[in-house]
């Protein structure tokens, strides 16, 4: 995953989004997934993570985690990217209107992942 990072990166977000760890973990690790996260992913079917922190000059993103068992990896990584970079620019985070507008570009870009790119 982390050299499919590298590649969209360079060439969908013009190198823009910090050099991060993307770590796959099997997905009978989701447990520590939640620990780290805070999150109960199972009952939020989240299965991948941005980890990032807010400070007053600025935002760090610390890593992509995601579990191996998603079925549409690359989709997903696309997803947390779109986060990386809506962190460092101080975007809303959310999955607004700006988001969409990340999602419909790359759908553009990759029309066979219309319907699982989200």
């Amino acid at each position: 995953m982390k050299n499919y990072y590298k590649v969209y990166n360079e060439h969908l977000f013009g190198n823009k989004l910090p050099d991060i760890p993307v770590v796959v973990v099997p997905f009978s690790e989701v447990d520590e997934m939640e620990e780290a996260s805070g999150y109960d992913l199972e009952k939020f079917d989240l299965y991948a993570i941005t980890f990032a922190e807010h400070e007053d000059e600025g935002n760090k993103v610390h890593g992509i985690l995601m579990n191996d068992e998603l079925p549409n990896q690359e989709e997903t990584l696309l997803h947390e990217m779109i986060h990386v970079w809506q962190i460092i620019n101080r975007r809303d985070r959310g999955h607004g209107k700006e988001f969409k507008k990340c999602i419909k570009f790359l759908r553009d870009v990759f029309p066979e992942w219309e319907e699982t790119l989200v």
